[in-house]
């Protein structure tokens, strides 16, 4: 182990406390190279969240990790993983196809926990890093036990973790994008989009709506994009996924269009977001 800013300092003086945030682990991207490591782990600033980025220096999402979890505890067996509404659909798709059972709830670790008592789940996570397990049974998120999963299921395979996470369903995602609509709008706005879709000349390419959490609209090619109300501030998040880049685009590039419609007053930030996305993940 090598270790990296593990003296606690309050004032962070080195990067900010979120390692899901990439400008914040470049350090340890340099340091995951320049050492050749298998794998570089990093905690927030409270310990309850896990960030990783594999061998050669790029973050592996929670999601995708969260992916890998489960195809270890799935080796024993068919059992069921939770997970929030956020989520890339290759999560779904790897669940099912080692035999498992996901199941979606909405955004909040508390919402995790009950759903996975509820339903005996083994597994539970959020994009945001947040991670717990039943096996044992840890009535909260752990990421430093995380850890050591992952390194113990990385021990037992050849490949690499850039190959394991490499072997996953293959999508690509817009980041979780976030818009101004004032708190006494942003539910109604959320209805309208479901409204909008449902009914409007997009309805007969929907496969399914899922609305635990805002509304999940699901395209018959794959492609899905949430739209949800902050539960804390005046702002509608968005959320956009697609098996190509193209995809993607015309995608964000139909919400958006409605959106304008429902929220003509943030025209310009969703111009700015929608139409012409910080980053892709792949």
């Amino acid at each position: 182990m090598i270790p990296l800013f593990c003296e606690p300092d309050g004032n962070f003086p080195n990067h900010a406390p979120d390692p899901l945030e990439e400008e914040n682990i470049g350090d340890l991207k340099r340091k995951v190279v320049e050492s050749g490591a298998d794998l570089g782990v990093a905690f927030d600033g409270d310990g309850d969240r896990l960030g990783l980025v594999d061998e050669t220096g790029a973050m592996i999402w929670p999601d995708q990790y969260l992916s890998l979890f489960a195809r270890q505890i799935l080796e024993h067996g068919p059992a069921k993983i939770v997970f929030e509404v956020r989520c890339s659909q290759a999560l779904v798709d790897d669940i099912i196809a080692h035999g498992g059972v996901p199941i979606m709830v909405r955004c909040g670790n508390a919402f995790i926990l009950q759903r996975m008592r509820e339903e005996r789940a083994v597994l539970g996570g959020e994009l945001s890093g947040h991670v717990f397990f039943d096996d044992p049974p840890v009535t909260y998120d752990d990421p430093i036990y995380g850890a050591c999963k992952l390194i113990e299921y990385l021990a037992a395979h050849d490949e690499p973790l850039s190959a394991l996470v490499d072997s996953l369903p293959k999508y690509y995602s817009s980041p979780e994008i976030r818009i101004h609509c004032s708190d006494h709008r942003k539910f109604d706005a959320v209805e309208e989009v479901k409204q909008c879709f449902l009914s409007g000349p997009c309805a007969d390419d929907i496969d399914k709506v899922i609305d635990v959490d805002g509304v999940r609209v699901t395209m018959r090619d794959g492609a899905w994009f949430l739209v949800r109300a902050s539960n804390t501030q005046a702002r509608l998040s968005i959320r956009a996924e697609a098996k190509t880049p193209e995809g993607l685009q015309a995608l964000q590039e139909r919400v958006a269009e409605e959106l304008i419609r429902i929220v003509p007053e943030s025209r310009s930030e969703i111009e700015a977001k929608l139409l012409a996305p910080e980053r892709v993940r792949a």
